[in-house]
């Protein structure tokens, strides 16, 4: 049986399409396929699992893009009881128009039996998410690999930013580099 080909919003360290189109050209068009893009981020469909995106390390964020009709539909990526609802417009953290907060809060409660709670606990971002002159996408923020989730000490390089470096510089994952 087929996967389903879900629809996604990648962020990237900006600058690095190019680079990034490169890898995922070893990819069928069913496996992925970019429908737009920017400088940072971009919007692709794809039949791959879940899972599998996360491991792509060149990439900052993860969401699955939901389609607000069929909100149940999603309960299996939900984990935990709770939820917040963040926006993001044009990469920075915005507010969130209080009437379409709650209509949002209400129908992604309802539809999938969790609460809001934006102060500590929460398991599932909710990111409404526009960027340039495109509508408003209500996405999930999928799981972050640890190593993209731990603190870096003041100075460090992203672990995305030098994944990409080390894609620029040809290094091969069984390559050894010597500094």
């Amino acid at each position: 049986m087929p996967r389903q080909k879900r629809q996604y919003v990648a962020t990237f360290p900006a600058g690095a399409f190019n680079i990034i189109v490169r890898v995922l050209k070893k990819f069928s068009l069913d496996e992925i396929k970019i429908t737009a893009h920017d400088e940072s981020a971009m919007v692709f469909e794809s039949t791959l699992r879940p899972e599998r995106l996360i491991d792509f390390r060149f990439f900052t964020n993860i969401y699955l893009i939901l389609d607000t009709k069929r909100l149940a539909s999603y309960e299996p990526f939900i984990k935990g009881d709770s939820f917040r609802l963040i926006a993001l417009i044009n990469g920075e953290p915005s507010p969130i128009e209080e009437n379409k907060k709650r209509a949002l809060a209400s129908l992604i409660g309802r539809q999938l039996r969790i609460s809001p709670n934006a102060i500590a606990g929460y398991s599932n971002d909710f990111v409404l998410i526009k960027r340039g002159d495109q509508g408003e996408l209500l996405t999930l923020r999928l799981p972050r690999p640890r190593h993209k989730r731990q603190k870096l000490p003041q100075g460090a390089l992203r672990p995305e930013l030098a994944h990409i470096l080390l894609l620029v510089a040809g290094v091969k994952p069984k390559d050894i580099v010597r500094y």
